[in-house]
């Protein structure tokens, strides 16, 4: 989350006006995050009685670097995740003349200075500060109850970076001459690994997948989770990338080395709904080394374009070392699945 676009409360309540969720009373910028700008509304719908008072809670997010069909996948899936009972947030939606809600599609998404944007349910519960084996357990079991609710999703939608972008990505870095020895040479490892697996990893079963499932993106209660957030980054793809994003987001300190109990707990849990078939089980050394490079590149590539811009936006870029050491441990010592 970070704020790039600017918009004042009243010009945001022109906006929403038809929506039925009062007005808005106060509107706060979020500074933290990458891709979008972000922030936290308040609103305050009256009653017929002038004693009764609904106060609540939304996010606005303002897409930077999407497109109002992207944005309009991002609502619909969220309209399904919600209908098949998953933690996501409550979707408004501008109020039709029969008093019935629009259905979410590029119609209802808005424009703000000539961005798509979106108003989200601000859920309840907080980023876990110490992750936990139980938090790791309940992050397997909704992934792989998110991934079985969308086995039936009516559409598709990209990966923007997928293998695909990995490899190009990987070759422009390569010749760029900016990269370290080490870096180049372990770049070089990854594509001789990579690319005679590219039919192997193509054909692994696809579903609609997250792409971003990190702590700053699930919401806790205590080891109880409450809410799965910011889908800018869903699209569909290998159900197995999601698995391995999330084991490599949520199962390594920040040294850098795996947890054992906490990779078990959320491999095992994933599995207890989701199991996995004999080639994603040959694969799951292959797809580690996929997902650790997709983040490396990605944050090597924007670390390098905020020094160069000289830090211009509000958002602090995590640094790419952290995923480089992933990588690392990925080519060299791959996570093994738990045993049954």
């Amino acid at each position: 989350m970070a704020t790039y676009t600017t918009i004042e409360l009243t010009d945001l309540n022109s906006l929403i006006r038809s929506y039925g969720i009062g007005e808005g009373i106060k509107l706060t910028p979020v500074s933290a995050g990458i891709e979008n700008s972000t922030y936290f509304l308040e609103t305050r719908l009256q009653g017929r009685s002038d004693s009764f008072v609904t106060t609540q809670f939304w996010v606005l997010t303002i897409y930077e670097q999407r497109s109002t069909s992207d944005v309009a996948f991002v609502l619909k899936l969220h309209q399904w995740l919600r209908d098949a009972y998953l933690p996501v947030a409550h979707l408004p939606a501008p109020l039709l003349a029969a008093g019935k809600l629009a259905q979410q599609d590029a119609n209802t998404v808005l424009s703000i200075q000539g961005k798509p944007a979106a108003l989200f349910e601000k859920l309840p519960g907080s980023h876990p500060e110490r992750i936990t084996p139980r938090h790791c357990a309940a992050v397997g079991t909704t992934l792989a109850k998110f991934h079985q609710a969308c086995r039936d999703f009516p559409e598709q939608h990209p990966n923007l970076r997928g293998l695909q972008w990995v490899t190009a990505t990987a070759q422009t870095q390569l010749q760029t001459g900016q990269l370290q020895p080490e870096e180049h040479d372990l770049l070089l490892s990854v594509l001789d690994r990579l690319n005679p697996a590219t039919d192997e990893l193509s054909s692994l079963p696809q579903a609609v997948i997250h792409g971003d499932c990190f702590p700053d993106n699930v919401l806790f209660k205590g080891e109880t989770l409450s809410g799965l957030i910011d889908f800018d980054n869903a699209c569909t793809d290998a159900a197995l990338l999601d698995l391995s994003i999330a084991m490599q987001a949520w199962c390594f300190n920040q040294d850098q080395q795996a947890d054992p109990e906490k990779t078990q707990a959320l491999l095992k849990a994933y599995q207890n709904i989701r199991p996995l078939t004999p080639e994603e089980q040959h694969a799951w050394p292959m797809i580690q080394v996929w997902s650790a490079t997709r983040f490396w590149l990605s944050r090597l590539q924007f670390w390098a374009t905020s020094v160069h811009e000289n830090e211009k936006h509000s958002g602090h870029p995590k640094h790419p070392n952290h995923y480089r050491a992933i990588l690392n441990h990925a080519l060299h010592h791959p996570i093994g699945l738990p045993s049954h």
